[in-house]
């Protein structure tokens, strides 16, 4: 993801730097906003980790962040289960954890020192031309195509055409729009 974002013109003033979320490279109270897009999920220390994104914000800096919300009805929903039970897995192993009870982080984030914590639902919809669009977009990346890859490679196609079969059981045959839910989080730092 680096290499991709180091590729864009027009942004060679930002530095660009892998980091350990619970273990920060960077000195106290070094930035003004802290920005996490689908990451949070994977912290294996939550509070560690705000912690120490606490500790590199200014005071009055805010850290801002995405989780997924719920992905019920979705066609991301109906493809998880269509894998599942092609890789005999529980269709939530193949995902990102959960963590998208909004007073557990909030909870998570007072208890690493933030203040005006805030949480808000953001839906949105995905459109796919096709359920065999969808299923691609769904079966050929992320999480669920590294699950397909480290069980069974050889069956990505088998596997995508019941995805598609899948998906337009439930959506049909013709172009589909389907929710996308996420939670946006943001926590401020007392002070400034």
């Amino acid at each position: 993801m680096l290499t991709r974002a180091k590729s864009h013109a027009g942004l060679e003033r930002i530095q660009w730097q892998e980091a350990d979320a619970l273990s920060l490279s960077f000195a106290d109270q070094q930035f003004d906003h802290i920005v996490c897009q689908f990451g949070v999920m994977f912290f294996p220390d939550k509070v560690a980790a705000f912690r120490e994104a606490l500790r590199v914000l200014r005071p009055g800096g805010r850290f801002l962040f995405s989780v997924w919300g719920s992905r019920e009805g979705s066609v991301w929903d109906v493809v998880v289960t269509v894998v599942g039970q092609f890789l005999s897995r529980d269709p939530a192993s193949l995902v990102s954890p959960p963590y998208n009870d909004v007073a557990t982080v909030q909870a998570d984030l007072a208890a690493a020192g933030f203040a005006s914590i805030t949480a808000e639902d953001v839906i949105q919809s995905t459109h796919s031309g096709s359920p065999r669009e969808a299923a691609i977009s769904q079966c050929h990346g992320g999480l669920v195509r590294a699950a397909i890859d480290a069980h069974m490679p050889d069956r990505l196609d088998e596997i995508t055409e019941a995805a598609t079969a899948a998906i337009t059981a439930r959506f049909g045959s013709g172009s589909i729009e389907s929710p996308l839910h996420a939670i946006l989080f943001t926590a401020a730092r007392r002070g400034g």
